[in-house]
Parts: structure tokens; C-alpha cells; sequence
């Protein structure tokens, strides 16, 4: 990853209220990044009591996905950010969710943990198996947004240790 996320490592991370979760995924607007697949999971924590807030961040490839994203009262829309003010927005959430359809690797998960960011992200694809599952995050079926839900409460759970862990 760039050097400037390396110097600006983050220290582990608590939740101050393990009933607010704030999911973060940064990259273009566009089916492949999955964002409404994320949106459904969210609705699902917010059926089982969470307060959610999810932000997404990026260029909009498809003004179509960014309507129905932003038409959620839960969700925040900010477009392509430089490293400077993503670090920032990054250390304002408590997960980073990017279950794509395909992913070569992704830088972006790489830069989250260094900010303490636990993950999600999509099995079989690009950053799956770079660390044991729970170790720094949960792989997931991509298309399924009950196990995204359930990975993301079962992060919660572990939130302290996994945190350390992204930036050990």
C-alpha cells in the first residue's frame, strides 16, 4: 500500500456501544463493489436493533445504485476523497464492508486495517485467505446479506482483539 498509510498506522480501536455500527466502504459506485447487497445486510441489523450508519465513499459510476443507496436514512453518500481525508472518515468507522462480486486484491482492505478497521470481504476473491478467517475480518458469500449481517455482529463481538490484530 502507499507509504503514507504505513506512517499513518492507526492503534487498535474499542466500540464505545456495541448497538452502533459504522460501516465504511470506499471505492466507485458500480454493481461489481456489491453495495446493495451491503445495504440489505444493513437493513437486516437495523430489523434486529442496531443503530447502522453506512457510508459510502467513491466516484458514482452508476447514478442508478447511488439514488437507491442515498434514499436510506441510514446511509451517507461522500464522493472520491484524497488519502488525506479518507484517513480521517476511516477513523470515524468502526468496519470496513466491500463483499465485490470480483476483486484482485484490493488495496483498499489493506488500507483499512491499517486504520484498525476490521473487515468483510467477498470468499474466493482477491483478499480472501491473506489471513486466517476472524483473524482481521470475515470472508463472505457476496450475494448473502444474512452472513454479512452475522459476520458483522460476530466482528462486534470480537471487536478489541481484531482491531489489534489489523494493526499489529
Amino acid at each position: 500500500i502507499d507509504a503514507f498509510w504505513l506512517a499513518n498506522m492507526n492503534t487498535p480501536r474499542t466500540l464505545s456501544n456495541l448497538k452502533i455500527i459504522k460501516i465504511i466502504v470506499a471505492g466507485t459506485i458500480q454493481e461489481n463493489k456489491n453495495h446493495l447487497t451491503t445495504l440489505a445486510a444493513c437493513k437486516i441489523l437495523v430489523d434486529r436493533g442496531y443503530n447502522v450508519q453506512f457510508l459510502a465513499v467513491g466516484h458514482s459510476l452508476d447514478e442508478a445504485l447511488k439514488s437507491k443507496l442515498i434514499r436510506e436514512r441510514f446511509v451517507n453518500y461522500i464522493t472520491n476523497q484524497p488519502k488525506e481525508e479518507l484517513i480521517k472518515l476511516y477513523r470515524s468507522s468502526d468496519i470496513y464492508v466491500m463483499p465485490s462480486v470480483k476483486e484482485t486484491f484490493g488495496l483498499v482492505y489493506a488500507e483499512a486495517m491499517s486504520q484498525g478497521l476490521p473487515l468483510i470481504y467477498t470468499r474466493g476473491q482477491g483478499f480472501d485467505q491473506q489471513f486466517e478467517d476472524g483473524q482481521v475480518g470475515y470472508s463472505v458469500n457476496c450475494f448473502d446479506s444474512r452472513e454479512i449481517a452475522d459476520k458483522i455482529i460476530m466482528i462486534t463481538e470480537n471487536y478489541e482483539s481484531m482491531s489489534r490484530r489489523c494493526v499489529a
